[in-house]
């Protein structure tokens, strides 16, 4: 885990290096998106555009990544996995990250609005932000991870956020997941909120190296192999 945290510390300062504070706009829908690879923008079902460079984000619009990209807004930072689908939607009260597929890591500075994570398996709402004192970043790090099964959104490092689902309200510490799954067919989703179990050792490994090919500034070849437990890094081969 102290290897993990490094790495996602490392990722900050390399995104922070990329997307200069002084580069944002001020408005709520303000962004940049880096890829690394392509990013094909879809609308409903029907694809509008690609991104192979550094660009505004395209808010609201559905976004599928080939090879891993990152992503700066006023107070949220992304990096999406090769092969993963996502869209961010911004109104003055919240702020969306729907995760359609695949692995999503995120860094929020602070939560001016609430932070709603949907995903195939239901939603979580990130009501409050509890840093760490003792972290050095000023930021809570986690992830959302979408597979055929279930969904899981994690907190890495950073501190803690307190969030509600359909099973309640529940904290998550930082090294802790929830884990959303399908019951049945037709039915509502089970949330293990009230018990939130540890996030797998392998969350997060590489992800500094990934962000630094994303964001341009030098791409280090990291595969930490030794690293196991889902969800995959972005970095793994």
């Amino acid at each position: 885990m102290h290897k993990n945290n490094r790495r996602l510390k490392a990722l900050i300062i390399i995104v922070l290096i990329a997307f200069p504070i002084s580069g944002l706009a001020s408005d709520l829908n303000s962004g940049r998106i880096i890829p690394m690879g392509k990013v094909s923008i879809f609308q409903g079902d029907q694809q509008v555009g690609e991104l192979t460079s550094e660009a505004p984000f395209p808010e609201g619009a559905l976004l599928a990544c080939e090879g891993n990209c990152a992503v700066r807004m006023n107070d949220l930072m992304l990096v999406g996995a090769d092969k993963s689908k996502f869209s961010v939607t911004t109104t003055a009260f919240s702020r969306e990250l729907l995760v359609k597929e695949g692995t999503i890591y995120f860094a929020l500075s602070e939560m001016p609005r609430s932070m709603v994570f949907v995903t195939p398996n239901g939603a979580v709402t990130a009501q409050q932000l509890i840093l760490n004192s003792a972290a050095d970043s000023g930021m809570v790090k986690g992830y959302v991870a979408v597979t055929e099964e279930s969904s899981e959104i994690g907190v890495v490092d950073g501190g803690s956020m307190l969030v509600s689902t359909d099973a309640g309200e529940t904290t998550i510490q930082s090294g802790k997941k929830i884990i959303l799954a399908q019951v049945a067919e037709g039915t509502a989703t089970a949330a293990t909120a009230a018990a939130p179990t540890t996030v797998a050792a392998g969350v997060g490994a590489g992800t500094a190296a990934v962000a630094a090919g994303v964001l341009g500034v030098g791409f280090v070849a990291v595969s930490n192999q030794q690293d196991k437990g889902p969800p995959a890094s972005p970095a793994a081969p």
